[in-house]
C-alpha cells in the first residue's frame, strides 16, 4: 500500500466513482488509476468498490473503512504541514 493508491481511492470517491474524472484530477491515466485500485485490492485481499460490470457504483464495507483511514491520514498530514511549514503535496 502506498500514498498514491490512497490518493486514488479518495479521489475516486470524490469524483463519484468516475475513473476518468479521478484520473484527470490526479493528472494520471485512467488505466493507471484502474491498475492502482486492482493492485491495492489484490494486496489487501478484499474488494474495495461495488461494481456493475466495469463501472464503480460505491464502496464496500472494507472500502468505507479504508476511506475513513485515508481521511484521518489526510488530516494528520495537513496538521503536520501547518506545524512545520513544509510543503507536502497530497492533491487533496
Amino acid at each position: 500500500m502506498n500514498f498514491q493508491q490512497l490518493r486514488i481511492i479518495r479521489e475516486t470517491v470524490r469524483q463519484n466513482f468516475n475513473l476518468t474524472e479521478a484520473s484527470a484530477a490526479l493528472y494520471t491515466s485512467q488505466s493507471g488509476v484502474s491498475k492502482h485500485i486492482k493492485d491495492l485490492e489484490d494486496e489487501l485481499g478484499v474488494q474495495l468498490f461495488i461494481r456493475k460490470g466495469k463501472r464503480l457504483l460505491g464502496l464496500t464495507e472494507p472500502g468505507q473503512a479504508l476511506l475513513g483511514i485515508v481521511e484521518r491520514i489526510k488530516v494528520f498530514f495537513n496538521i503536520f504541514n501547518l506545524n512545520t511549514h513544509e510543503v507536502i503535496p497530497l492533491n487533496c
